[in-house]
């Protein structure tokens, strides 16, 4: 077999730095309004550093509660250490939408974080992306000790009988959907869906026709 070398060409960013708290984010705030004005201040500092040919946009340390954003070509996206940026839930954030999921088409919740289109990007720092997964994941009894399942069962009585001794479910919707599944090819798929919202759990990170992207957080 002939040998063929090949090199991996990483991302580089020009030198240009932003902080969040600079367009309006504020960290320590919890409330669904805070998530909004976060992501949107979050949004515009990566929409002004991609429109000037690049850079970074930098999450200080700190607790930053945010809505879903969008990361745009030539910029890293810098969440430094000691600083979590930390996702909400929130059905009007995060609509359904006709995605891709492990190769296949799909519906899914609107990712946390996306990339479409996008040259030359990056997640770096040392900080914590929290997807609030807790709120959306399914559990399956087997993964957790006895102590940790019973906690579970305070939160939600939703269990899907399987071998392994059950999956736990977060919510009702989610249970509920396990047993209504819609297809793509239902008519008026995503409406239907809708009913089901939380069974349709968001990847934390959804990139669409990327290029050069790098990873180090």
């Amino acid at each position: 077999m002939k040998k063929v070398d090949f090199e991996v060409k990483l991302p580089s960013f020009v030198d240009r730095i932003v902080y969040v708290d600079n367009y309006g984010a504020r960290p320590y705030c919890y409330t669904i309004e805070d998530a909004s004005r976060n992501a949107d201040a979050i949004n515009r500092a990566i929409s002004y550093i991609s429109e000037k040919g690049g850079g970074t946009v930098v999450i200080p340390a700190g607790i930053w509660f945010t809505a879903p954003i969008e990361i745009k070509s030539d910029v890293e996206l810098r969440i430094e250490k000691n600083a979590i940026l930390k996702f909400s839930k929130d059905i009007d954030q995060y609509p359904l939408i006709i995605t891709n999921y492990e190769g296949q088409e799909c519906i899914r919740a609107k990712s946390p974080i996306t990339a479409e289109n996008a040259i030359n990007i990056g997640i770096t720092g040392g900080g914590v992306i929290d997807g609030s997964g807790d709120l959306w994941r399914p559990v399956k009894k087997f993964k957790i000790t006895d102590r940790q399942w019973e906690a579970l069962m305070k939160k939600s009585q939703y269990i899907i009988d399987t071998k392994g001794g059950g999956v736990w479910m977060p919510t009702e919707s989610s249970f509920k959907g396990n047993e209504h599944n819609i297809q793509l090819d239902a008519e008026n798929a995503l409406e239907k869906a809708s009913e089901y919202y939380d069974f349709y759990r968001p990847v934390m990170v959804s990139l669409v026709t990327v290029k050069e992207f790098f990873l180090m957080v």
